[in-house]
């Protein structure tokens, strides 16, 4: 029989490559993905059953005076959905919030050019092309400010080069709520 001859250092390569590929995987995952698919899904169901109590509120309000309470209670809820997931694009609120952050980590904006909308079940993937400069470490605090932000954003295709100025291009995903009206 013919015997591959694998030196010890290579095989401990190979493996060290194959673990981390998996551990790198596994946290996009589970720290990412799977959160924000579930908070997207929950605050889709939310803003659907705020939407269904809102109808059944008016309804039930030229009956009884008294629930105009309950109705304005259930429009600041929708409202503040709405802030999470926004049923518009709203592009140039978006890039305000961007440039604002950006200027906070003397990060520098080169560019921001729309790229995609993907319509999922209920909702829509927006994206964004965007080219940037700045230290590595403020484009990390950049990336955790914008990962702190009320709307939801998520940071995809990221690619980093080194230098005394980082430069960075990233796609910056929102996602916008299909509420079956066609708001662009």
């Amino acid at each position: 029989m013919n015997k591959i001859n694998i030196d010890n250092k290579l095989l401990i390569k190979i493996a060290s490559v194959a673990v981390m590929f998996g551990a790198v995987l596994f946290i996009y995952l589970f720290y990412f993905w799977f959160p924000v698919s579930k908070k997207i899904a929950d605050m889709n169901e939310n803003l659907k059953k705020i939407d269904a109590e809102i109808n059944q509120a008016k309804e039930i309000k030229s009956k009884y005076n008294d629930l105009s309470k309950t109705l304005l209670d259930l429009t600041e809820q929708k409202i503040e959905m709405e802030r999470k997931l926004p049923n518009d694009k709203n592009m140039p609120d978006l890039v305000r919030t961007i440039k604002k952050i950006a200027d906070k980590y003397y990060i520098k904006i080169n560019s921001i050019s729309p790229a995609t909308e993907v319509k999922d079940q209920y909702f829509f993937k927006v994206s964004y092309n965007i080219a940037a400069t700045g230290s590595y470490h403020n484009i990390g605090k950049f990336f955790a400010e914008i990962a702190l932000q009320e709307r939801i954003l998520n940071i995809e295709n990221l690619s980093l080069s080194q230098g005394e100025e980082s430069s960075v291009n990233f796609v910056l995903v929102s996602y916008r709520y299909d509420d079956g009206k066609n708001n662009l």
